[in-house]
């Protein structure tokens, strides 16, 4: 027999997703800012692109549970069955640029306007990397404290 799983609590207090959405937002305004744009931080642009997967992976999940009570549910054979999702267990990313400066602290600023890249074809930087999902064991929090899980 399969027992009914009690759905988990979240709270919101200490379980802080990112606005990935304010992130495509300030991205559009500095497509419209083309001309004027400045330069974005690769570590910044790499972590937005690590947090839109992580989103995407929160947004799938919630659809999966909406399927689970609207259809899984409401059907005698079909709550019995495990629900489908998947699994972000890797992406790869190849990411083209142009570096644009280094600043003092070693921060490289890059820009990913398309009409740059065009014309400036033989000077392009390109980067490969993938995000690999593994579980958080330790959180390390600005002050310096750690967080374990049991």
């Amino acid at each position: 027999m399969f027992r009914r799983k009690k759905e988990p609590k979240t709270d919101k207090e200490r379980i802080k997703i990112p606005d990935v959405h304010k992130l495509v937002s300030d991205a559009k305004q500095n497509e419209e800012n083309k001309k004027g744009s400045s330069p974005i931080s690769l570590k910044n642009f790499t972590a937005s692109i690590a947090l839109a997967v992580l989103n995407a992976k929160v947004i799938a999940d919630s659809h999966a549970m909406k399927v689970k009570k609207d259809v899984y549910e409401r059907d005698e054979l079909m709550r019995h069955l495990p629900i489908t999702t998947f699994d972000l267990s890797e992406v790869e990313i190849e990411l083209r640029f142009l570096v644009e400066d280094v600043e003092e602290d070693g921060d490289v600023l890059i820009t990913t306007d398309p009409e740059k890249l065009a014309s400036l074809q033989a000077v392009l930087s390109t980067m490969k990397f993938k995000l690999t999902s593994k579980p958080l064991t330790e959180y390390s929090l600005t002050s310096g404290e750690k967080l374990l899980r049991d």
